[in-house]
Formats: C-alpha cells, structure tokens, sequence
C-alpha cells in the first residue's frame, strides 16, 4: 500500500533528520517525486513538504527553509491545516533566530502557539511555547521568560521527566 510504503520511507527519513539532515530531506523528495503518480491524501503530501523544510533546518540552510517555509505555508492555509501552520510557523521563526532577527521570531512564535491552540492538537504547543520563552530572554525580558519556563516545566511539556532522562 502506498501510504505504509511512505510511512515506511518518512520514518527512516526521521531517523536521519538531527545527523544527517541532507540523506533526510532527499528520502522525502524521494516519495514526492514517487507520489507524482499516485493517489495519495493531500494532508500527508502536506507532511512530506514540512519534513523537506525541517530538514533544510537542520542542514542550517536558513534561507531556503523560510523561502520554502512560506510556500507551504500557502499551502497549509488553504487546506486551514491548522497544526501544520503551528509547526510551520515555529519552524519560520527558528530560521529567523539563526539569522538573528529576534523581533520578527516572537510574531511567528505567538502565532505558532495560537494555530497550535486552535488545531487542538497540543503535541507541539509546548515547542512554540519554549522557543518563546527563550526569545524573551534574549530580548531581555527576564520575568516574561521565567514565568513561561515556569509553566512549561510544571506541566506543559508532555512526559517531560521521560524527555530529560534520554
């Protein structure tokens, strides 16, 4: 079945994401390229095109990754694929950080967390949620930060103790 052969192929791209970004973004333009001809669900295309994203994060190709965040960002709010905006939008504002453009990274990370809100899907809400925290900081507004590490480390984080022993 296609969709097995691609969760297949996006779970090996996941194991290379962090080390080998390059090998993970080409596995995923692998299966675009192998989707061409096939009928497969919009939303995991929409999966597959994020995952080419993250890796170029990864691969510190920043320019690439918010030229080719905002594409599918286009995309994502077409289909109002809210948790995917979420992850797109921290993404964005991640890219933004590495080419030192604090101020602009606290608007992604706000809208980040309100289209993770929305979407119900809280998975990543606390990703959003930290990388803002950490943007406070460095834009020297200690108290804000404090207050959101707080409340990040007193419950928001899912299996949080699990995370910090691996």
């Amino acid at each position: 079945s296609t969709i097995l052969n691609v969760g297949l192929k996006l779970h090996q791209a996941h194991t290379y994401l962090r080390k080998y970004p390059q090998k993970s973004c080409e596995i995923c333009e692998s299966i675009l390229d192998d989707l061409k001809t096939d009928d497969c669900p919009y939303h995991e295309i929409l999966q597959i095109r994020i995952d080419i994203v993250m890796s170029q994060f990864y691969a510190g190709l920043y320019i690439p990754t918010l030229e080719n965040c905002e594409e599918v960002l286009q995309i994502a709010s077409s289909v109002n694929a809210s948790y995917q905006m979420g992850r797109l939008y921290n993404i964005f504002a991640a890219g933004l950080l590495m080419l030192g453009n604090t101020n602009d990274a606290e608007a992604y990370l706000l809208r980040a967390y309100h289209e993770f809100q929305e979407s119900g899907n809280h998975l990543f809400a606390w990703r959003a949620d930290f990388n803002l925290a950490q943007v406070l900081l460095r834009l020297g507004r200690k108290r804000e930060a404090n207050e959101k590490f707080k409340a990040l480390y007193n419950g928001q984080i899912p299996n949080l103790k699990e995370r910090a022993q691996n």
